[in-house]
């Protein structure tokens, strides 16, 4: 996945070339010939989760993906009087710094090199810093907000808190077991000053729980993040109005226009207060190509924080707006893991509040129906169901099992609509093994569709006597093309797997199932 939630616009001040001194440049490379990566072992250069989220959505492994030659690296590293800032395999290019004209004409004269381009300084007014927040933090007296949340919520939000986030109706989310276990955000800006601080409560759950999984400074180049936003490099901006990019503006709660706001022919993010006003910091779109700009909208007007003394207050800023926006997206992303992120980004347009009449303030609007299930954002209690599931498990490891509830809202067979309403976790205190009561049929070689018809995804459920080290899982039309190739593992026994299938045109297609290069068995699916 690769998108940003942004709240800032990075506007670019050229100077005349009598005058420009470059001391950083951009190399860009012709090829990435002689690496040492191969397509047809990403491991050594994509994490196992990236490789299981492109299996998952079909994507292939392209050349953007293998790493910088590293020969390349070394002999640029190698060229006296330079150091090498940054190395980017999707562009194929390297940041470096340097003042030693010889040493640049001799990395132009690599012939793996394309191009060295002079990256111009980020221009401000001498001796000011513009904050991107409209600074006017005011503390907020929380001592009897949560005491008079709704009980039924799965979090106690407290008053102010519940405000902003039921702006989206996203407790919706919370409450049906979507709260961000086992995704992972990105977040990018110019530090966290003193995050791992006891002080500030809103990230000791974080810290306790080890959850930060690694960081960056790319400025400085190391991991230490805590410690920044007081330098001249002061706040980290991002294209905004790229077209993968989600621009989130600043709203209040009514979802009404703030106080402080910027213009542009692109948009820096939008903010909302808890009513829905917009803030008028949020820049105007559309972006420079036309595009709709911001995207959505969200709270970032008088927003609910804690200031840098470790107070609750509220502040404003498009800043603000875009982790709520983030937060929201990664819960709804959870429940939906068969679409990528840019059906996420779609469901959220379609989610906002204006979405058939987009505008230029805050584009489709405050994503209200993100609980839209059933026109679930205009129900205040769920009915309750009662549901009893019977699921055999074998080599299951002791742990937690989760399982996920997923109910048919209408009776079309052809058509049926289907949303998935809970999540439940069931904790094994012991391993589940073959131990000879009830074995596995050792002449058994079976594989079943659920459902078969299948809408947009399927769980092919495949059961053999012996373990498969190369489980290759293989979709093909009725003219022998494949459509769709994965390769897996299984225990032996039962193990399921969850295919994504909405990209495949309705018909019928061959589901096969190999070991190695040996067909195990195949079965025919019906694609609605």
């Amino acid at each position: 996945m690769k998108y940003f939630l942004t709240g800032t616009l990075m506007i670019g001040f050229f100077l005349n070339n009598s005058h420009a001194q470059f001391t950083r440049y951009i190399i860009k490379l012709r090829d990435k010939n002689g690496t040492p990566y191969t397509f047809s072992n990403p491991i050594g250069y994509l994490s196992q989760r990236a490789i299981d989220r492109r299996n998952r959505y079909g994507l292939s492994i392209d050349s953007t993906d293998l790493p910088v030659t590293p020969s390349y690296i070394t002999q640029i590293k190698n060229v006296p009087n330079i150091t090498v800032l940054n190395i980017s395999k999707w562009l194929n290019a390297i940041t470096i710094q340097t003042t030693d004209a010889n040493a640049l004409a001799t990395i132009n004269g690599f012939s793996f090199v394309q191009s060295a381009s002079g990256i111009a300084a980020r221009m401000r007014e001498p001796g000011v810093i513009k904050s991107k927040f409209e600074n006017n933090f005011s503390s907020v007296d929380n001592s009897a907000a949560r005491t008079n949340q709704v009980s039924a919520n799965y979090y106690n939000y407290g008053t102010n808190s519940f405000n902003e986030i039921h702006l989206h109706n996203g407790e919706f989310l919370h409450n049906i077991g979507l709260r961000g276990q086992g995704m992972q955000i990105a977040m990018l800006d110019n530090g966290f000053n003193n995050y791992t601080s006891p002080s500030f409560h809103a990230f000791d759950s974080l810290n306790a729980d080890n959850q930060v999984l690694g960081t960056w400074d790319f400025v400085a180049h190391e991991q230490n993040v805590s410690n920044d936003g007081n330098d001249l490099w002061h706040y980290l901006t991002t294209p905004a109005d790229g077209d993968s990019v989600i621009a989130v503006g600043a709203v209040d709660v009514n979802g009404n226009v703030g106080s402080f706001s910027s213009y542009g022919p692109s948009s820096d993010g939008h903010a909302v207060d808890v009513n829905g006003n917009v803030g008028s910091f949020s820049s105007y779109g559309p972006s420079s190509d036309g595009q709709i700009k911001p995207d959505v909208a969200s709270i970032g007007v008088s927003s609910i924080l804690e200031n840098s003394t470790g107070v609750v207050a509220t502040g404003s800023g498009t800043s603000f707006a875009t982790p709520n926006m983030a937060g929201l997206a990664t819960c709804l992303w959870q429940g939906f893991p068969e679409f990528d992120n840019m059906k996420i980004r779609t469901a959220l347009w379609q989610a906002g509040s204006i979405s058939a009449t987009p505008n230029d303030r805050i584009g489709y609007g405050i994503p209200d129906k993100i609980a839209d299930v059933a026109a679930q954002s205009n129900v205040a209690v769920l009915t309750n169901q009662s549901y009893q599931q019977t699921d055999s498990l074998i080599n299951a490891q002791a742990g937690t099992v989760s399982y996920r509830i997923r109910q048919v809202t209408d009776t079309s067979a052809a058509t049926f609509t289907a949303a998935y309403i809970d999540t439940v976790d069931i904790s094994l205190g012991t391993s589940c093994v073959t131990t000879g009561v009830n074995p596995v049929d050792p002449n058994k070689e079976k594989i079943t569709i659920i459902p078969n018809p299948a809408p947009g995804q399927f769980t092919l459920r495949i059961e053999t006597p012996y373990a498969v080290k190369n489980l290759g899982i293989r979709i093909m039309d009725m003219k022998g093309r494949t459509m769709l190739q994965l390769t897996r593992s299984k225990a032996t026994g039962i193990a399921n797997f969850d295919l994504p299938i909405y990209r495949l045109a309705r018909g019928k297609y061959i589901v096969s199932v190999y070991n190695g290069t040996q067909l195990i068995v195949s079965k025919e699916l019906i694609r609605l």
